[in-house]
């Protein structure tokens, strides 16, 4: 499973246990690779609540690759 599938639908679903659901992968494994993304890119890709995860405005706007680099090293 891609990534991206998972970022996609973790958006869709401001989710990142019904994300998982979804994917038939475990909640824990889904935070640590999306983590492990934002971590690599210096992006955040989720606002994170105790109500769930909203996508992060730079990220999405841009469609991810813009902003990342634009970072700074």
């Amino acid at each position: 499973m891609s990534t991206r599938a998972r970022l996609v639908a973790a958006a869709e679903l401001e989710s990142f246990s019904r994300a998982a659901t979804r994917l038939s992968v475990s909640t824990p494994a889904l935070v640590k690779q999306v983590s492990g993304f934002e971590a690599e890119y210096g992006v955040r890709v989720f606002e994170r609540s105790h109500a769930g995860v909203r996508p992060a405005a730079c990220w999405w706007r841009t469609r991810g690759p813009s902003c990342v680099s634009a970072r700074t090293p």
